[in-house]
């Protein structure tokens, strides 16, 4: 048990004669592929939407509250739509407090819960402020001239 965070890139299938540019090939044929491997029949026109995981925490409580301070603060492991912006602006606020440490509390406060792990500003905190800066730098790198794909974030806890 505890917070378990995830973030995904959501791509889009379809099983309309199209491929978009990006790094799946052959989108009709992986539609096709997926839509017969579970023996769906689908509607004229629809499409379904794939999760593909980018990043993965463990009890990065501070991280945790970011995401959910981007859905007004609801933290119902809902899922959390984010821009590649709002992850450039994460990936800031992570750099300043690496550099900085005694900015943590104020620009990233840690979050109690049940079982959501620490809330003290040690190595544990700047290991996950690190851990999220390597997620980001990766994503970025991968996602060049992308500004369509869409991230979602989701915890289980």
């Amino acid at each position: 048990m505890g917070l378990d965070m995830y973030l995904y890139r959501r791509e889009y299938l379809s099983g309309a004669d199209m491929d978009w540019a990006g790094d799946i090939p052959n989108r009709k044929e992986l539609y096709s592929q997926i839509i017969s491997s579970y023996a769906i029949t689908p509607a004229d026109s629809c499409g379904i939407y794939l999760d593909l995981p980018v990043g993965y925490w463990r009890k990065a409580n501070s991280i945790h509250k970011w995401f959910c301070r981007l859905d007004g603060g609801r933290d119902e492991c809902q899922d959390i739509y984010v821009t590649l912006d709002k992850l450039l602006e994460l990936r800031s606020l992570c750099q300043e407090v690496v550099l900085e440490p005694a900015n943590g509390p104020g620009m990233l406060p840690t979050q109690g819960g049940c079982f959501f792990g620490s809330l003290d500003y040690d190595d544990y905190y700047m290991e996950d402020m690190k851990r999220t800066i390597q997620i980001i730098d990766t994503i970025v790198a991968e996602n060049k001239d992308k500004d369509w794909t869409t991230f979602v974030y989701r915890a289980s806890w």
